[in-house]
């Protein structure tokens, strides 16, 4: 492209934008058992899985059926990519949700919201609500950050307690949350390596 300007003549090159790396959010794949994605912004950002652990994990709920995942803190990669740098990603899928019941919840009506929050007490009070807790598992694949590639796997069960949060719109019927102990024990002889 040319440009006069002043009475002088200025040449500029119109350059592609540079291609951006896939978010971090595309690096599940969408089958348990297919390959992550490579090309993600973990590519850019990760830091390499060697060296003495801990190695920093990503959880990555894989499927909408999975909520939140806790971590111990010294397991979990700085927030915004700040160090330290993830080092790992468990991408978590829910298995199965069994037809069989684990046990009842019940929840109180949060004000102006679609939510409801877990209740202490068996008083079904106005807006309060019964919902039953389905017995559920959970598949987990552990990838290395960096590059994609896998570095193992593991099943575990859900957890026993009632989830903190239930949404209006679900049907009566939650399904167990990860169980964080369980998930901390399969994540163990990676992390720590």
């Amino acid at each position: 492209m040319a440009a006069i300007l002043g009475g002088v003549q200025l040449a500029a090159m119109l350059d592609d934008p540079p291609d951006l790396p896939e978010p971090k959010s595309g690096f599940c794949p969408a089958q348990r058992n297919g390959t992550a994605r490579a090309g993600t912004l973990y590519e850019e950002t990760s830091a390499p899985y060697e060296g003495q652990g801990p190695h920093p994990v990503d959880v990555v709920p894989a499927d909408s059926a999975v909520q939140r995942v806790e971590l111990p803190r010294a397991w979990r990669p700085g927030a915004d990519d700040a160090p330290p740098k993830a080092q790992l990603v468990a991408c978590v899928y829910q298995n199965t949700a069994y037809g069989t019941n684990e046990r009842q919840c019940l929840y109180s009506h949060l004000p102006s919201s679609l939510t409801y929050s877990l209740s202490d007490t068996s008083d079904l009070g106005a807006g309060a609500v019964k919902v039953t807790l389905l017995k559920t598992s959970y598949a987990v694949r552990v990838y290395q950050a960096k590059t994609a590639r896998p570095v193992g796997s593991f099943d575990m069960p859900g957890a026993a307690s009632c989830p903190a949060r239930y949404k209006a719109d679900s049907g009566g019927i939650i399904a167990q949350e990860p169980d964080p102990e369980r998930l901390r024990v399969g994540l163990r002889p990676y992390v720590l390596k």
